[in-house]
């Protein structure tokens, strides 16, 4: 018994943000999978960017889940036609093995959307052979899998506390505003196209401010990029929508808002706050979803697994994942675009935590250069689970590019 996950692939409609250009080596690597005999393949989330696509785009920023009712056929057919040769070989695996397509941020459409589902079922094989899950848990292998959004703050929905709608993750909010209110001016300005796509993959997040100042020291730009980001952002933070999230997720440090906002250098002061947070979580190392995933399989004991079952972690799932500790042995997750494969010892039992990484361009911070260096980081990843008797054997594999060229 065989199974193969990948994540985050974000396949989309090559429009706008979309910069997957993988279609040859991910056609090669499932037809692999058919000769190896691979029984499932589980793709952990955000398979598709269905967030980015130009059909959602094209819709009118709200701060609640759109309804896609009416887009949703154009908007799967828009990412099938621009990667057919994909999708034929999704569905010529479909005929030997199984599909498991877990949906994560970037896709969560899904979640409310049922002729999407069985639109995605279709193009990827069959509802006989294709299923399209808010999480999976394979009871042979014992192993839940979950995409991991949904223990980050600004990429899981929540729910409205006047009107109880769900709002739209503050990710998706602020990518689309973003995108009218600064991505729109670089366009008129003519900055390279490239930047418009490698900022919105700079990781992590916070290191587009020193990002900002490369770029224009490497292309000798006369404007101010941070600037102009700057006052996009601030703006954004006074919508009804950052005003509706911060009530929902953080009650209690809405007053600190004033930090970011106020026109006496406010966004510089809440800058080098969110710094000091971001370096205190390097310094200790901190890896939300693998402590997630340590709750899944007990390492905390019952107090550990009854905060990780928090409803608002689920919000758009009809109910919570139906599992327990005892019956997990292992927890698999995506979303941080970070290839992991780590051993969690439970009362004497060996269980894992994996993550299959990316198949997204990563611009990163070269190290030792101090911001003032980035380079564009493509790990093709993927991780094998094999039944070896009472046991498994696991791998996590990734193929590295730089510059077009495998090594």
């Amino acid at each position: 018994m065989k199974k193969v996950y990948i994540s985050d692939l974000h396949i989309g409609d090559g429009k706008g943000k979309d910069d997957f250009s993988f279609d040859s080596e991910l056609i090669e690597f499932i037809d692999q999978l058919i000769d190896v005999g691979c029984d499932e393949l589980i793709i952990a989330g955000d398979g598709l960017e269905l967030l980015n696509s130009s059909v959602v785009m094209s819709l009118e920023l709200s701060p609640f889940v759109p309804d896609t009712a009416n887009v949703s056929r154009a908007l799967l057919e828009s990412i099938v036609t621009q990667h057919e040769d994909v999708f034929q070989a999704f569905r010529r695996f479909s005929k030997k093995g199984r599909i498991i397509y877990v949906i994560g941020n970037h896709d969560y459409y899904l979640l409310f959307d049922d002729n999407l589902r069985k639109q995605l079922k279709e193009v990827l094989g069959g509802s006989e052979r294709v299923s399209v899950l808010p999480y999976y848990f394979d009871p042979e292998m014992r192993i839940l899998t979950l995409h991991g959004n949904q223990f980050d703050a600004v990429n899981r929905l929540s729910v409205d506390t006047k009107s109880k709608r769900i709002l739209m993750p503050f990710s998706e909010y602020m990518s689309r505003y973003m995108f009218e209110h600064f991505d729109s001016n670089l366009l008129r300005i003519n900055v390279p196209e490239h930047i418009l796509k490698d900022y919105h993959n700079v990781s992590p997040i916070l290191d587009v401010f020193k990002w900002f100042q490369y770029i224009r020291d490497f292309y000798d730009l006369e404007f101010d990029l941070m600037d102009l980001w700057n006052k996009s952002f601030v703006k954004m933070l006074k919508t009804d929508f950052s005003k509706a999230w911060l009530k929902a997720n953080y009650p209690y440090m809405r007053v600190f808002t004033g930090l970011f906002v106020n026109r006496y250098g406010g966004m510089k002061i809440g800058e080098r706050i969110v710094r000091f947070v971001m370096d205190i979580r390097t310094v200790k190392r901190t890896d939300y979803l693998f402590k997630s995933a340590k709750k899944f399989l007990g390492a905390f004991r019952d107090n550990g697994f009854k905060s990780i079952m928090d409803s608002r972690y689920f919000v758009g799932f009809q109910e919570l994942p139906k599992v327990v500790p005892s019956e997990i042995s292992g927890c698999i997750m995506g979303h941080n675009h970070r290839s992991s494969l780590r051993i969690v010892h439970v009362d004497g039992e060996k269980k894992f935590y994996a993550n299959p990484g990316t198949w997204k361009p990563v611009v990163e911070a070269i190290d030792g250069s101090n911001g003032k260096a980035f380079e564009k980081r493509i790990e093709l990843g993927y991780v094998i689970v094999e039944k070896e008797g009472n046991g498994f054997h696991i791998e996590a594999r990734q193929v590295r590019k730089l510059n077009d060229v495998k090594l």
